[in-house]
């Protein structure tokens, strides 16, 4: 894609990215202001990435226009909310290596610090998936919550996809989610 028409496709997709933000706040589980930009890759695949280190999310605009022209803009609002949801994570780990005050079981936030020092490629080195990337505790959790949030938002979510590898307890901590955003009267 030209830089041009990069451009022109982000002026024009902005205000949707923005609007699917501001429309999820109340789920989010922290105050920050969600920073993201667009990037772009041929692989359409890949449709957000939260930079660990800046917590920036960058949304693959070639993944965004294919869901927009194929009317499926809630797969954009599902990896946009499993993206934030690893912001989140960020957010609690750094707050622990400071010594602060954090809202989740330290033992998860270990692993969370494990697996980002350990971290396993959603495709092994053929391009396959790897469904060791998926039982990743910060994999896991992010999926669960994306999920939970759509679930709660739209009742039916059959057109998302669901790693084939989760099972019970997977299905557990969605509707803990699901509790939750009920009993906050989300």
């Amino acid at each position: 894609m030209e830089k041009s028409e990069f451009e022109l496709q982000c002026k024009t997709f902005t205000p949707l990215i923005k609007k699917l933000i501001e429309d999820n706040i109340k789920f989010y589980r922290h105050k920050e202001t969600v920073k993201w930009t667009f990037g772009y890759d041929e692989d359409a695949s890949i449709m957000a990435v939260c930079n660990r280190n800046t917590n920036v999310i960058t949304l693959n605009l070639k993944s965004v226009i294919i869901s927009f022209n194929s009317d499926c803009l809630r797969t954009v609002e599902y990896y946009l909310l499993h993206e934030i949801r690893h912001k989140f994570q960020n957010s609690i780990i750094k707050d622990y290596k400071e010594g602060l005050e954090i809202s989740i079981d330290k033992e998860i936030v270990e692993r969370w610090i494990y697996e980002s020092e350990h971290y396993v490629k959603s495709c092994d080195e053929r391009g396959n998936e790897n469904p060791e990337y998926f039982l990743q505790d910060s994999e896991m959790d992010a999926y669960a919550y994306s999920l939970a949030v759509m679930k709660y938002k739209y009742k039916d979510i059959s057109d998302l996809y669901v790693p084939y590898i989760y099972g019970d307890e997977f299905k557990e901590i969605i509707n803990s989610w699901l509790d939750a955003f009920e009993e906050e009267k989300l």
